[in-house]
Parts: C-alpha cells; structure tokens; sequence
C-alpha cells in the first residue's frame, strides 16, 4: 500500500476511533500545511467515515456542525498553536544563547583576573539566590584581600539575570516569532 492510501485509511481510522475528532484535532494529528488541503482533506475523510458507519452520531453530529461552518475557526486556532510552538522554541534558544554566552563571559573574565591577581577559584565559593528573582548575592570564603575577582562575578551575574529577563519580555512581548 503507498504511502498515501496508508494515510487516507489512518484519516478515516481516526475520525471513526478518536474520542474529538473535531478539524482542529484532525489538523494536529495529521500536521497540515495548507487551510485548503486541510478542508479538503478533512471533508472527504469524513464523507468516507460515514459511509462506513451511517449511523454513527458523533459522525452526523460532525457533518452537521461542518456543514453548518461551526468549525470555521479551528483552522486558525492550529495556526495559532504552530506559531507558539515556534515562539517557544525561539525563546529557548535564546536562553541557551544567553546561557552560553554567560559562562563564557565568566570563563573568560575568571582567566583574566587570575592571572591578573595570581588567585585562584576558591572550592569555597557560594553562591546564594534571593528568592524574589531580582539579585544574585556571592559569598565567598576565600582569605583573599582582592575583592575583584567576587566583584566581578557578581557583575556578570547580575548582567545575565538581567538579560535573560529582557529576552524572556521581548519574547512576550514579540508576537512575530
């Protein structure tokens, strides 16, 4: 059987097994493209369920509501959920980016003030998060009189906590994403 005859049957299965088989489920399920294939699509599978089972009522019931353009906007509630999928796909690269970038900035302003001052990391190091998302607080342990080198971790953390919550606003706030 090719592969669209496969598909043709898995429609019909779907629309006589499914507990909603409503267009907008059927959209998603099948992952249409175009609103005129999808219609199409979907009128004919459903013409073809019901030839198979005349009397079936969630059937006729959703004949009824076709024919009665009840379902008129499914098509851009599917649309909708492909465009958030999208959006939050974009938003999670970004943080990724940002986690990144972040590190990277820390990795390399770490070398940079080691080998400035001669010190190193301290295993002692913690970090704590205040719990109303707004700072982040290092508190070190070390016996080091330099307080660059926490100085600037704090600084870079900060600018990150910052950024991310630009991105996450912008993300909300972009709606062609």
């Amino acid at each position: 059987m090719t592969h669209s005859k496969t598909r043709r049957k898995e429609q019909r299965s779907y629309l006589l097994n499914h507990a909603d088989p409503r267009p907008l489920n059927f959209f998603s399920r099948f992952k249409y493209r175009s609103s005129s294939n999808a219609h199409h699509s979907y009128g004919l599978r459903l013409n073809q369920a019901l030839q198979e089972a005349p009397d079936s009522k969630k059937l006729l019931n959703l004949r009824r509501k076709w024919d009665n353009d009840e379902y008129r906007d499914d098509w851009a509630c599917y649309k909708d959920s492909l465009e958030d999928r999208k959006a939050n796909r974009k938003v999670k690269k970004r943080k990724r980016e940002a986690h990144i970038s972040f590190h990277e900035q820390l990795d390399d302003g770490l070398d940079g003030k080691s080998r400035q001052t001669g010190n190193t990391t301290s295993d002692n190091d913690r970090e704590l998060v205040n719990n109303d998302d707004t700072s982040f607080v290092t508190q070190t342990e070390s016996t080091s009189n330099d307080n660059d080198h926490d100085e600037f971790r704090l600084n870079v953390m900060i600018g990150f906590k910052e950024a991310a919550k630009m991105a996450q606003e912008e993300a909300e706030l972009s709606p062609d994403l």
